[in-house]
């Protein structure tokens, strides 16, 4: 419990100070091309919903217009989930493993959005989410995140909250999602109403979202992670592909990754990302992915976009790291 202490004050004391030194950076974003990497921006529902104990994550944006407006869009956000109602599974011999039935995630997330240098608008939430297992592969979770916008003339209370099924974990080999196949909606900023993504420039707008993907093994090296992203707005727009992603563990990296999706708004999104880490079996790790969307009609919202998430938690080896190929 100490230990958990500990680590969950050096989390909290990393965050504040990250958000202390962005708010001289830029935020907040209506919907990332990178939905995957941004999952409190997604669904509340995935809180706490991560490999390790607590993580920090940044993904940024800038975007142009149709009129040349440059915007830049942040979403910074920390988490920590709680394990609660421990179970315990008998091994084969002597060995009893320990797993968590449920787990409590709490989070906290950061937005802000910025056009002709001036601040258009930020929010700030606390987020929350129970993942519990419903059937023996199936889990449910349930998330809620209540906050505050504030605008140039006032502030507005909000609430976001969603729901997630999630089948068969993998808590070892995460691939980019918690859940060999998970499925959830959301709905986000409560308190405002439906608008068009040109207006949420200023405001952010009401948006519901659903999601869906599924992991598909090819061999033991490659797997492909494919997903769906639907958002409704005023407008309304799906973003539809899939990831390729490399397995193979080496010293101080795995997980390279090259994506390919395709929004109903003309635009190609291309990306690659990577995994790295210390040497030691307990160590940290930083994953960055970074994505370029591609306009492929004259027709469209936007010119173009760059993203560029970072993510940062610590990490525990769950293969071998001995040339030899011995445990742990």
């Amino acid at each position: 419990m100490k230990q958990i202490t500990k680590h969950f004050l050096s989390v909290l004391c990393t965050l504040f100070f990250i958000l202390f030194i962005s708010d001289k950076s830029y935020s907040q974003s209506d919907s990332y091309s990178q939905f995957y990497n941004s999952e409190l921006t997604l669904n509340p529902a995935l809180t706490g919903l991560i490999p390790a104990t607590w993580q920090v994550k940044d993904i940024y944006q800038y975007q142009i217009n149709n009129d040349n407006l440059g915007i830049n869009t942040n979403s910074l956000f920390a988490e920590y989930k709680f394990p609660l109602f421990k179970i315990h599974k008998e091994d084969y011999g002597l060995n009893v493993k320990e797993q968590p039935n449920s787990m409590l995630g709490i989070g906290i997330l950061d937005q802000r959005r910025i056009s002709n240098k001036k601040i258009n608008f930020r929010s700030n939430y606390l987020s929350i989410a129970l993942n519990t297992k419903i059937l023996s592969d199936l889990y449910f979770s349930l998330g809620i995140q209540p906050g505050i916008i504030e605008l140039k003339d006032k502030d507005i209370y909000d609430i976001n909250f969603g729901f997630l099924f999630g089948y068969k974990e993998m808590w070892c080999q995460k691939q980019d999602q918690m859940f060999k196949f998970q499925i959830g909606a959301s709905v986000y900023h409560i308190s405002q109403s439906y608008h068009s993504n040109e207006d949420s420039v200023f405001t952010p707008s009401r948006k519901t979202q659903a999601h869906a993907s599924a992991l598909t093994d090819i061999s033991k090296k490659i797997c492909l992670v494919t997903n769906v992203h639907y958002v409704l707005r005023k407008d309304n727009y799906f973003n539809l592909g899939t990831t390729i992603l490399i397995k193979s563990h080496h010293t101080n990296y795995d997980r390279i990754r090259f994506g390919i999706h395709y929004k109903t708004t003309n635009h190609l999104v291309w990306s690659a990302g990577i995994r790295t880490f210390g040497k030691q079996i307990d160590t940290h790790t930083f994953d960055i992915c970074i994505s370029y969307d591609m306009m492929i009609c004259a027709k469209s919202d936007y010119k173009g976009a760059i993203e560029i998430s970072i993510l940062f938690s610590p990490l525990k080896k769950c293969w071998s790291i001995n040339r030899c190929g011995n445990k742990l």
